[in-house]
């Protein structure tokens, strides 16, 4: 008889369900798909029904139900942390009382009345472990060491580790509260002027436009012992404090700022050509390059240190930290390891699928193994209501979204065409992304994580720079110097990168690689300004239609890549509904959307009145 274990995360951020059963992963997805709340925390009721649908079973089948986090040891820290600041701050320890009182710290009562089991097959898990267990099961080794990094859980804020596939997850070494890596990096990148917690790929992105003109001064903030352990200056910092702000005035005062705008002032989009941004926003630059550096010096030190206890040639990494793609190429172009992976999701929503691993392990029975394609186990968008949904808006509807810049003319209504052969759709989508159209493509069942990785992308010509300047300025809304993804095709990842590839690294976009000099100019539009990419290497196996639309655009570009972001908006999950899809298409400037076998265009020769 099959088991099944559901794994929950929720009451932080980026709450979401997993579920396995039948030795695989069968379903995983974030709660924020269903409610549209970027980061949602809530109760993950939709991403449980969807769990359970994939699954086939209603709940009274579950073995197991495991949430990723101890509450009641959270708990006990918080309060610690605020007790010490009482009565100082009244206010911020009423909130958070509040909050904590109500369902964030009776979670077996909530996973009772919300799914409906029985009380006793509710577990938790210490939120590392969780971390852990996501980063080695979802791995193709059978024994590698574990580093998790992120701001706090319970009262950890990383963990050095060893997992086997035999004898599971033995803990090596745990990092305390307050010496949290995750909360520096947000604290400045809320200093930086952008928002903790959400936009640390920004500060990541900043970094490479200035030099390590503080690192003296980082050296000193966060040091590192000799057992591998490091330690932050507190002194500089108010982790207690509302999230915005993390930083003391006395950090202010070491570092020229803070910065409210940072990320402007960088005019020019073409990452290839220099740019040399103001004197305020070189020296928040310089900033983020200073922590920047400072942080990959941490992890390295970690992964040496975890590597020298465990006796491993493979390392498995987690936790927020581990989406700074910068620091995990750092640690691939170490040599400390013959391999390194990160899961697609290594932060908190990710810590529902080590929550669902750890289930299994506990009742003694296999952990699913990893399998290809296993990433895309969200919901699927149902394309026969496209039709009718675009049936009802007439041309006046469509002029009055206000659109403007794209390839097609804006006085026209679209046209909806529809496929029979998978194989002629990708060749209009291939034709129409060659003359510079940007593409919103919906294919299969989503994507689990942040990630945009085939299944809703938002697709452009890599090497058609103005194209991907007017993707920035009239579709997502982002600052010139962050730089965008770039797909690739298995066959052609060496023609860009040479033989730089760590394959187990590069499928979902966590690392980046230097692009070929031979080859800047083919993927120019997805190239930071350090020549580099964060690159997906695509495989027919990972996503069969994706993969073969890349193919098929190599006969427009000379190599099977594309320029690959989120299908969302500023501030918004990624599509998840026809709905969804088709406002996006009428507010945003995309000339084709592309929904399974249904395509909509503004392309000339295909607009008009139907």
């Amino acid at each position: 008889m099959t088991r099944y274990v559901l794994g929950l995360s929720a009451y932080y951020h980026d709450s979401a369900a997993a579920i396995g059963g039948d030795g695989r992963l069968i379903a995983a997805v974030a709660e924020e798909r269903f409610t549209r709340i970027r980061h949602d925390q809530a109760f993950p009721v939709n991403a449980i029904n969807h769990c359970l649908a994939e699954a086939g079973i209603d709940a009274d089948r579950l073995d197991r139900i495991v949430f990723y986090e101890r509450p009641h040891f959270k708990f006990l820290h918080v309060m610690k942390r605020h007790l010490a600041h009482y009565p100082w701050r009244p206010l911020s320890f009423s909130r958070s009382m509040l909050h904590w009182m109500s369902d964030k710290l009776w979670v077996r009562t909530k996973i009772v009345r919300e799914v409906g089991v029985d009380p006793r097959k509710v577990a938790f898990a210490e939120h590392h472990l969780s971390h852990a267990a996501y980063a080695f099961y979802a791995s193709p080794f059978d024994e590698a060491a574990i580093l998790t990094l992120d701001g706090v859980g319970e009262d950890n804020c990383g963990m050095l580790a060893k997992g086997t596939r035999d004898a599971g997850i033995d803990t090596i070494q745990l990092q305390k509260f307050p010496n949290s890596l995750g909360l520096v990096y947000a604290a400045l990148t809320g200093y930086l002027g952008f928002e903790p917690n959400n936009s640390e790929c920004s500060t990541m992105a900043l970094a490479s436009y200035g030099q390590p003109a503080f690192k003296a001064f980082f050296d000193r903030l966060i040091q590192v012992d000799g057992d591998g352990r490091f330690r932050i200056d507190p002194s500089y910092f108010d982790f207690a404090a509302n999230a915005d702000r993390f930083y003391k005035p006395k950090l202010s005062e070491a570092l020229d700022g803070p910065y409210r705008h940072a990320g402007k002032g960088f005019s020019s989009f073409d990452a290839l050509e220099r740019q040399k941004p103001c004197i305020t926003n070189r020296r928040a630059a310089d900033v983020a390059a200073s922590l920047q550096m400072k942080t990959e010096e941490v992890v390295e030190a970690l992964a040496q240190t975890v590597r020298d206890k465990s006796g491993s040639k493979r390392l498995c990494m987690a936790g927020g930290l581990a989406f700074n793609a910068v620091a995990n190429s750092r640690i691939r172009d170490s040599g400390l390891f013959s391999d390194v992976f990160v899961p697609p999701d290594p932060g908190d929503g990710g810590g529902a699928v080590g929550a669902m691993y750890l289930g299994f392990s506990d009742l003694g029975h296999p952990v699913p193994r990893p399998a290809s394609g296993q990433i895309y186990s969200g919901p699927r968008v149902d394309v026969r209501r496209l039709a009718p949904l675009f049936g009802k808006l007439s041309k006046e509807d469509w002029a009055d979204a206000g659109r403007a810049g794209h390839v097609g003319s804006p006085d026209i209504r679209p046209a909806l065409l529809t496929f029979d052969d998978d194989a002629e759709k990708r060749r209009f989508v291939c034709d129409g992304l060659s003359k510079g159209a940007i593409v919103g493509w919906i294919s299969g069942a989503a994507e689990f994580g942040p990630r945009a990785l085939g299944a809703r992308s938002i697709l452009c010509h890599p090497a058609r720079v103005e194209t991907a300047e007017r993707l920035s300025r009239a579709v997502k809304f982002r600052a010139a110097f962050r730089p965008y993804a770039l797909s690739v095709a298995e066959e052609d990842a060496e023609a860009l990168f040479g033989s730089r590839i760590n394959r187990d690294l590069s499928r979902w976009m966590q690392s980046t690689l230097p692009v070929d000099k031979e080859a800047l100019d083919q993927v120019r539009a997805a190239v930071h300004s350090d020549g580099t990419t964060r690159p997906q290497i695509v495989t027919r196996e990972d996503h069969t239609d994706f993969y073969e639309l890349l193919k098929a655009f190599k006969a427009h570009a000379g190599v099977a890549a594309l320029l690959n972001t989120s299908f969302n908006g500023a501030g918004e999950p990624l599509i998840n509904t026809a709905e969804e899809a088709l406002v996006f298409f009428a507010r945003m400037d995309l000339d084709i959307l592309c929904v399974e076998n249904v395509v909509i265009t503004r392309l000339n020769g295909h607009g008009g009145e139907q």
